[in-house]
C-alpha cells in the first residue's frame, strides 16, 4: 500500500529545467530558494541553471546546497537544459504558488507566461513607457517587456528556433522567446497581474531608450528580415548561362535607350538645358550657367557640362542633347543588374532590370533631357554601394564608390541626393548596429571607427563637388541664397511651382510604373508580411529596399512641389523588391495558394495584351504612329497572350512556366519599346512647337520673321537656324508694334498672349493656327485698312534675343 502511493505521487511530479536569471538587487541564494519551495508546492521538481552576464555567483557562499551551473546568457543555458519543458524566470521577477501551478499546467507543446506589472515612475519616463509598450505590443505582439517581471514555459524542443535570436541580454529573452514564439505560429498564451511592485530609484528616461532600441532592432533584424541573402534559397543558373542573359540585357537596354533619339526637344525643359548647354558651348565660359546672359542658379552644371561636351564632339543637336541621359540611364540598368546580382542574387537582378527596363516612367525619363535621369543612377550607385559597404560590416571601397556617386549627384541636382541616400544608409546602419560591431569594442573607440568611416564616404565627394560649390559662392555671393535656399529649401516648403496635393505620388506610381505596377501590392506583402513562410524567404537586403522606397515616398510627399518624375530614384528600389519577390515566390518556392501574385498570373494573359492593343490603338488614333508599326505591336501582343494561355493548361510544366513568364516580359517590353521608338517619338512631333516652326519655312521659304511673345525661344536659333524675336509676355504693345510692320510671320505665344494682341491691334493681323505644335501662329498683316498703332514702349535690343 505505501509502496504503490509512494510511486503514483512519483509519476504525477513534473520535471523541468528552471533558468533563473541573475540581477543585481536579489539575492542569489534567497531567489533559488524561493523558486524550489514554489515549485514543491506545484508538485514540480527542477533541473537549476543559473544566468549571469558577470560570471560573479561563483564569488556568493551558499551553504546549505551546491551552487547550481552558471552561463553567461539565456541561450548558452538553453542549449544545456535535458527535460522536456524549459522555464525562465527573468530579471527580479517573482511567482506565488498559484502562478507556478498555473505556469506549469497545461499541454507540453504550449509556450506560456505569467508576469507581474507597474507603474512607471516620473511623468517621461511614464509617457515613453507607454510608447515602448505600445511598440511591443503592436509589432513584437506581447504584452511581456523589458520592465515586467515574470517567468515562460515552453517545450525544449522549439529552443532551436529561439537560441540563434537571443542576443546575451537577460532582460530581453523573455519577451523575445514570446514573440519568436508567434512568428513561427506556436501556442503562446499570456498572463498578466497588475500588482504593485518596489519602484526603482531611477526615474529617467534612459533605461526606456535604451529598451526601445533593443525592441525596435530585434523587430527588424529577427522578426521581420532574419536572415541574409545568402541563407534565403537560391537558384542559380550555369556560369555560360549568365553570360548569355547578361549579354542579352545589356544589348536590349541599348537599343531601347539609344535608338530613335533623334525626335523634336519638348519644350520648355528639353530646349531650356539645350539653351544652357549652347550657351556655354558659344561663350567657352564654363564656371557658371548662363540663361540669355542671366545666371542660372537652379541647377548645378555637370550635366549642361555633359551635354555641351556632346554638342563639341557631335554639333547641336536633338540627338546629342539626349545622348548624355541615355549614357546615365544605361549606367542605372547597369548598377542595378551588378549591384542587385550582389545584394540579391543572380535572378532576382535579371528580373529587376528587365521590369525597370519595361516601366514606362523610366523608359521615358531616360530619353528626356532633364537631371532626374542622371540623378537616378547616382541615387542607385549610392544606395547599393552603401549598402554593399554596411552589409560588409565596413568597406572602403564601397564607401569610396558610394561617396564618388554622392559628389557626382550633387554637381547633377544638389544636396537632394544625400537628403535621400543619407537617412536609408544611416537608419540601416542603426538597426543592423549589433550585428556590423566588434561589442568588445569601448564606446571611444566605436566612435573612432564610425568617424574614420564617415571620412571614407565624405572625402570623395567633397573633393568632387566642393570646388565648384566653393568657386561660386567666393565669386557671386547671390548664389547661395538663390540656389541653397529660393531653389531647395523654398520650394519644398511652398512649392513655388508644381504645387500637388499629398496624396500625389500615391496615384501616380501606378500609372508612370505601368505595367510593372501590377506587382506593387504583391511586392509590398511580400516585404511587409509577418507570417513566418514570408519571413523565411525574405532576405534583410529586401528590408533596406523597402526602407529606401518609403523614404523616398515620404520625402516627396510632404514637398510642396511635386512631379512624377522626382520620385524615379525609387523606380529601380521598387524593380529589385519586386525581383527579389519573383525569385523566391516562382522561382525557388513557386505560391500554390490563392494570392494577389496568383490572381494576377491568371488575369496576365488578357489584361496584358489587351493593355498592350490599347496602347497600340490610341497611338494610330492620336499620334498617328504609322498602321505598320501598329499592327507590328498588336501581332506581338496577340502571340504573348496566346503563349501564356497555352503555358497556363500545363503549368506543372518547368518549361511551361519558364514559357509564361517568358510572354510575359515579351508583353511588357513590347510596350516599353513601342513606348520609346514610337509613341514619344510621334508625341513630341505633335506637340513640338519647333518641329512645326521647321516643317512650315521646309513647305514654304518666305513665311517671313519668327516672333515669339510670352514663350521662351529656347535653343530655336541653333536649332531652326534662323533668326528668332523674342518679347516677353509684360510687352504686348511692344509685340503689336513691331507686328504690325511685318507683311507676314510665324508666331509662337499662348492663348493669353495673344489675346493680348487682338485687342491692342484689332483685326489688323490674321491669325492661323498651325496644327502641328501647340502655340504656333501664321500671321498675315492688314496695313491698307488703317494706320499702324504706335506702342507706349519702343523697340530697343534688350527685347531681341
Amino acid at each position: 500500500m505505501d509502496s504503490s502511493i509512494v510511486n503514483e505521487s512519483e509519476s504525477s511530479i513534473q520535471s523541468i529545467s528552471l533558468i533563473i536569471v541573475c540581477s543585481d538587487t536579489a539575492s542569489v541564494d534567497e531567489r533559488i530558494w524561493q523558486a524550489v519551495r514554489k515549485l514543491g508546492t506545484a508538485n514540480c521538481r527542477a533541473e537549476l541553471r543559473l544566468v549571469d552576464p558577470a560570471m560573479q555567483v561563483v564569488d556568493q557562499r551558499i551553504t546549505y546546497r551546491p551552487i547550481p551551473p552558471a552561463f553567461a546568457s539565456v541561450s548558452e543555458a538553453l542549449s544545456e537544459t535535458k527535460y522536456q519543458r524549459v522555464a525562465i524566470l527573468d530579471g527580479d521577477g517573482e511567482l506565488s504558488a498559484e502562478q507556478w501551478a498555473s505556469l506549469v499546467s497545461g499541454p507540453d507543446d504550449s509556450t506560456k507566461a505569467i508576469f507581474n506589472s507597474g507603474t512607471a515612475q516620473g511623468r517621461s519616463r511614464g509617457i515613453l513607457l507607454w510608447f515602448y509598450s505600445v511598440f511591443v505590443f503592436l509589432f513584437l505582439k506581447t504584452r511581456k517587456h523589458e520592465f515586467t517581471r515574470g517567468a515562460i514555459i515552453f517545450s525544449s524542443s522549439q529552443s532551436a528556433h529561439y537560441i540563434p535570436h537571443l542576443d546575451g541580454k537577460p532582460k530581453t529573452d523573455v519577451t523575445r522567446i514570446i514573440a519568436l514564439a508567434r512568428l513561427h505560429e506556436r501556442r503562446a498564451v499570456e498572463s498578466v497581474s497588475y500588482v504593485p511592485r518596489p519602484e526603482s530609484t531611477d526615474s529617467s528616461s534612459r533605461p526606456v531608450r535604451a529598451a526601445f532600441k533593443r525592441a525596435i532592432r530585434f523587430w527588424y533584424t529577427e522578426l521581420m528580415f532574419p536572415k541574409r541573402h545568402v541563407d534565403v534559397a537560391q537558384s542559380k543558373p550555369k556560369k555560360s548561362k549568365r553570360y548569355l542573359i547578361t549579354l542579352t540585357l545589356m544589348l536590349i537596354a541599348s537599343m531601347l535607350l539609344f535608338g530613335n533619339l533623334s525626335y523634336p526637344l519638348f519644350e520648355p525643359d528639353e530646349t531650356r538645358n539645350a539653351e544652357l548647354a549652347l550657351a556655354l558651348v558659344d561663350s567657352n565660359d564654363w564656371s557658371v550657367l548662363k540663361l540669355y546672359k542671366n545666371h542660372y542658379w537652379d541647377k548645378p552644371p555637370l550635366q549642361t557640362w555633359a551635354i555641351a561636351c556632346s554638342y563639341k564632339i557631335f554639333g547641336a543637336s536633338p540627338w546629342s542633347t539626349r545622348l548624355p541621359i541615355a549614357m546615365a540611364s544605361l549606367l542605372t540598368v547597369v548598377f542595378t543588374f551588378v549591384l542587385g546580382r550582389r545584394l540579391l542574387g543572380f535572378w532576382a537582378a535579371t528580373a529587376a532590370t528587365t521590369l525597370l527596363m519595361s516601366t514606362l516612367g523610366f523608359v521615358v525619363i531616360s530619353r528626356y533631357t532633364t537631371m532626374d535621369a542622371s540623378l537616378t543612377a547616382m541615387t542607385t550607385a549610392m544606395f547599393l554601394f552603401g549598402y554593399l559597404s554596411i552589409q560588409r560590416g565596413f568597406s572602403r571601397s564601397k564607401s569610396l564608390l558610394a561617396g564618388v556617386a554622392a559628389g557626382v549627384g550633387l554637381m547633377v541636382k544638389g544636396p537632394i541626393i544625400v537628403v535621400l541616400c543619407g537617412p536609408p544608409l544611416l537608419l540601416a546602419q542603426w538597426l543592423e548596429r549589433d550585428r556590423i560591431t566588434d561589442r568588445s569594442q569601448s564606446r571611444t573607440d566605436r566612435l573612432t571607427e564610425d568617424a574614420r568611416r564617415v571620412l571614407w564616404f565624405l572625402v570623395p565627394a567633397a573633393l568632387i563637388a566642393t570646388p565648384w560649390f566653393a568657386f561660386t559662392a567666393y565669386h557671386y555671393p547671390e548664389f547661395v541664397s538663390q540656389f541653397f535656399w529660393k531653389h531647395n529649401l523654398v520650394r519644398f516648403s511652398q512649392g513655388f511651382n508644381h504645387a500637388e496635393p499629398g496624396y500625389f505620388y500615391l496615384v501616380g506610381v501606378f500609372v508612370f510604373m505601368f505595367p510593372v505596377s501590377y506587382l506593387i501590392p504583391s511586392a509590398f506583402r511580400y516585404a511587409t508580411s509577418t507570417k513566418y513562410e514570408h519571413v523565411q524567404v525574405r532576405s534583410r537586403e529586401a528590408g533596406f529596399l523597402l526602407l529606401s522606397i518609403g523614404w523616398i515616398f515620404l520625402f516627396f510627399s510632404f514637398s510642396s512641389a511635386k512631379l512624377p518624375t522626382y520620385v524615379l530614384p525609387a523606380f529601380p528600389l521598387i524593380c529589385l523588391l519586386i525581383g527579389a519577390m519573383l525569385e523566391q515566390w516562382v522561382f525557388v518556392n513557386p505560391v500554390r495558394r490563392s494570392s494577389l501574385l496568383q490572381r494576377l498570373i491568371r488575369r496576365a494573359p488578357v489584361e496584358l495584351p489587351a493593355w498592350s492593343i490599347a496602347f497600340a490603338v490610341a497611338g494610330y488614333v492620336w499620334l498617328q504612329v504609322s498602321v505598320m508599326a501598329t499592327a507590328f505591336v498588336i501581332g506581338l501582343s496577340f502571340a504573348c497572350g496566346a503563349a501564356m494561355l497555352t503555358a497556363q493548361f500545363n503549368e506543372k510544366q518547368k518549361r511551361a512556366r519558364r514559357t509564361w513568364w517568358a510572354a510575359i516580359a515579351g508583353v511588357t517590353m513590347v510596350i516599353a519599346t513601342a513606348t520609346a521608338h514610337q509613341y514619344l517619338p510621334a508625341f513630341s512631333r505633335q506637340r513640338s512647337d519647333l518641329a512645326a516652326i521647321a516643317e512650315l519655312f521646309e513647305a514654304d521659304q518666305g513665311r517671313g520673321q519668327i516672333v515669339f511673345f510670352g514663350r521662351d525661344p529656347h535653343a530655336a536659333e541653333q536649332m531652326l537656324n534662323k533668326s528668332v524675336i523674342y518679347f516677353d509676355e509684360n510687352q504686348a504693345a511692344a509685340a503689336a508694334e513691331f507686328m504690325q510692320t511685318l507683311d507676314r510671320a510665324v508666331l509662337v505665344a499662348s492663348d493669353e498672349c495673344l489675346g493680348q494682341l487682338g485687342e491692342i491691334v484689332g483685326e489688323r493681323l490674321c491669325f492661323e493656327k498651325v496644327k502641328q505644335g501647340r502655340h504656333v501662329f501664321e500671321v498675315e498683316v492688314q496695313n491698307d485698312t488703317a494706320p499702324i498703332v504706335r506702342a507706349a514702349n519702343s523697340i530697343d535690343e534688350t527685347d531681341v534675343r
